[in-house]
Formats: C-alpha cells, structure tokens, sequence
C-alpha cells in the first residue's frame, strides 16, 4: 500500500476548552493474567525479558470497547501487555474478568482519556450497530457508531505508537463510504499513517464466511507494514463442531418446518436475509443477535437438523475451548441455560475472528521491534 502523507494534527474534542486535566498517571497493577496452556509467567510490564540478543521487550495496549476480550487474546501472545481495558456491558465485562483476571466495566463516553496508562498499542473493534446492514445504518450519525471519536481522543491524548480497529465490511459499501472516509482522515488529522484492509475468517483457518475491515496506523511511516494475505479458504466444519450436543440445540419436526418454508433451501452460504443448511463447508457469518442463530443450521448423519452450539461459535471465531462463556454455566434451570446460551450467541457474534487478528497482531509487533532495532543502532 502507498505511503500515507502524515498531516497536521488537530483537535477534536480536546484541546483549548477541554474538560479533561492533561496528566497523566501510572499504569495501575496488573491483574492476574488468563492462565491457559498458551501463556507463560512474564516478567513486569515494560521491562525485557532475558539478557543478550533474546531479549524481547514489552509492548503495553489498551483495550477500549473492549466486549470479551479478542482482541487482547490474539494480542498477547505476541510480545503485549494490556495495561487497561473498557467495556460498557455487563455481561461482556463479567465474561472479559472471568478469562483475564481485570475488570473492564466501564463507560468508554466517561473516560479521560489523559488519565489512561501510557502505551504502545491501541485495540479498539468500535460499535459497528449503526454501521451493520442489520442495523439503522446511520453511520456516523448514530448513537453507538459515533462513539469511534472517544479513539481519536485518545490517539490524540496518548499518542500511542500504534492502533488496531476493526468494524463491519459494510464500511466500504456505497452508503457508508463516506463514512470510512470520514474515519480515516480523522486518524490521519491524529498525526497517523493509516492502512487498511477487508480479510476474510475463512481464509485463516476458520469456516466462516466472516469479512470484516481492520485498520491499522502507526505514530511514524511503517514503511513496509503489510496485511496478512491469508491462505485457500477452509471448509471442513465439521472439525470445530462438537461430538456431545444437549437436546436443546437440536430442531423439531415442526421447528425445521417453519424454517424450511422461510427461506430457499441451499447447499452454500446463503444471503444474510435468509437460513442457510451448513451440510459441509462454512457457516454464513454470526452475528450479535441470538435469533440470528437460525442462519446457521447444521445437518448431522443422521439427518438431524441442530442450531451450532454457542461453543462452536467460539471455534469459528478462534477462541480455544478454555475460554469460559456464560454457556458454560449448566448448573441452572432449563430458562437460565436458554439465558446463558443467549448471552454467549451475542457475546461471540460481537467479537473478532481470532485467527485474523493474530496475524495482524504478529506484523503490528514485528514493524514496531524493526523500528526499535534502526532507532538503537543511530545513536
């Protein structure tokens, strides 16, 4: 991608006026980090680990908008340490606590963001409510969309070194391009060279049809950052589908006939306005809305016809099996198991695909320790 012309930096909402004090505070202590057979004891946050020419340094992120945590999770095993992290739904933040040992719970609108620890990377996957073919379509004139200006006031507060944000793909559809113009000027304005790409899950190793557009900036000229390419589509499902299905999940005769007579059966992806039978291949993309689930329906040996597990759409999304969900609360009544089910459909149609932002992550670490490495060797 061509270089980014960095431009002047401006204000949005701070700056003469402001009601934030600029000052800053220390990192506040971490929490006790998510113990899973991919993490190891690290040493405290900004020092390097080892001696010589092993030595790796630590990266520090902040988690803003923050839902469960995918971000962070692709994030961390590659050098980085959240320091700070925001989430204003309940049930999300519990879920985000329980896997990370921190609690995010908070209003992203009330922050200062001065007062946020210092840091390298910025994650953010802002709310894409008003931008999503399955919303009001608003844009950036909506409630929840519009809240992507908390970013560049933190961008501009901080000046990270970095940033990562993902949203919807329908950023880059004729309605909303204006939109994603829009964004990617204000991140410009912050003083960015900003880059930007459309991938797909289904090209990480996840039978998803799952597009979504990241973005990515850095303080300075990357140079040579590029998006990861991905690799030939995978499709065989039914490796992240679980041998052990409750009854619940499963379709009555009556249940599949109102289906059936809903929509136009067929064998690939269907439209994102009808239901799609998953008899091999990759299941259509999920989505935050639990009724949504029916979009997705999967036909087993036997012919039977299931609903995927809120499990199995954590598979899709690369969350590993150890990752807790409200689902995995089954010491409860049939309406609160229905409850918690709910909760983790909504949860993990809301987050990243794991897997893609990985690959963003290992590049966004690897530009940043180049830099490093020039910067040590002219002084």
């Amino acid at each position: 991608m061509p270089k980014t012309k960095e431009r002047p930096r401006s204000r949005n909402r701070i700056g003469v006026g402001s009601p934030w004090p600029q000052t800053s505070v220390a990192s506040p202590a971490l929490g006790s980090l998510l113990r899973r057979k991919t993490t190891r004891t690290e040493p405290a946050r900004g020092h390097r680990s080892g001696s010589g020419r092993g030595c790796r340094k630590k990266y520090l992120a902040v988690d803003c908008f923050a839902g469960i945590g995918g971000l962070r999770l692709a994030f961390e095993p590659h050098g980085v340490e959240c320091v700070w992290s925001c989430e204003f739904d309940a049930d999300a933040a519990e879920t985000y606590r329980r896997n990370f040992g921190d609690d995010p719970t908070g209003d992203m609108t009330l922050q200062n963001p001065y007062a946020i620890p210092e840091h390298d990377i910025l994650l953010a996957g802002w709310p894409c409510q008003d931008n999503s073919p399955q919303g009001k379509r608003q844009g950036l004139r909506g409630e929840q969309s519009s809240k992507i200006t908390y970013i560049y006031d933190i961008l501009e507060a901080k000046m990270p070194r970095a940033f990562v944000l993902e949203n919807v793909a329908y950023l880059l559809y004729r309605p909303m391009e204006r939109d994603f113009e829009s964004v990617k000027g204000a991140l410009r304005r912050a003083g960015y060279h900003v880059h930007w790409s459309l991938l797909n899950a289904r090209n990480f190793g996840l039978p998803q049809n799952r597009e979504r557009v990241f973005l990515v900036g850095f303080k300075r000229d990357a140079g040579h950052f590029e998006f990861p390419a991905g690799g030939p589509a995978a499709a065989n499902i039914a490796e992240f589908l679980e041998q052990e299905v409750p009854e619940r999940f499963y379709l009555s005769a009556e249940g599949y006939e109102t289906i059936r007579k809903g929509r136009l059966e067929q064998a690939d992806i269907g439209s994102h306005h009808g239901h799609h039978f998953i008899r091999d291949g990759f299941a259509a993309t999920l989505l935050a809305n639990p009724d949504k689930r029916r979009d997705n329906i999967w036909i087993d040996a036997q012919r039977r016809k299931r609903f995927l597990t809120p499990r199995e759409y954590a598979r899709l999304q690369g969350f590993p099996d150890d990752f807790w969900l409200p689902s995995d609360d089954c010491e409860c009544d049939e309406k609160r198991m229905r409850s918690n089910d709910s909760k983790a459909y909504r949860q993990v149609g809301n987050s990243v695909p794991v897997a893609v932002v990985s690959e963003i992550a290992k590049r966004v670490v690897a530009v940043l320790r180049k830099t490093d490495r020039v910067e040590a060797a002219t002084r």
